[in-house]
């Protein structure tokens, strides 16, 4: 199974901007000193997780996998993260990066069906 470039340049962004997302929406969720911790810590700690566990062979990745994961798990962070990150896009009325933000994470998933079917099988 191959990923092409444009797919793997499109899943950068997403994530990228995933993680932004995830680090606007943490700043609500405290004050002060803390506002700004949860901010950064969020968004860092969802990367850790995302670069840490994975499924070996992963075509979206180098083929290594610090902590190998089973495909579902995998999936199930990816979908946490991406869907997690539309849904507080949307709670915050952010439509104009929400709407062209979920169209790519469709996009990006229509485009590499095999690498999903291959995730659910592992």
């Amino acid at each position: 199974m191959k990923i092409r470039g444009w797919q793997l340049a499109l899943r950068f962004a997403l994530e990228i901007g995933a993680l932004v997302a995830w680090g606007f929406a943490a700043r609500r969720w405290a004050a002060g000193a803390a506002e700004l911790a949860l901010a950064l810590a969020v968004p860092i700690a969802l990367a850790a997780l995302w670069g840490t566990f994975a499924v070996r062979d992963d075509p979206t990745r180098s083929g290594r996998a610090p902590v190998p994961t089973p495909g579902p798990l995998r999936l199930a962070l990816e979908l946490f993260v991406l869907a997690g990150a539309a849904v507080l896009l949307a709670h915050d009325h952010h439509w104009l990066a929400c709407a062209p933000f979920c169209a790519g994470v469709v996009v990006h998933h229509l485009g590499t069906l095999d690498r999903l079917r291959w995730l659910v099988r592992q």
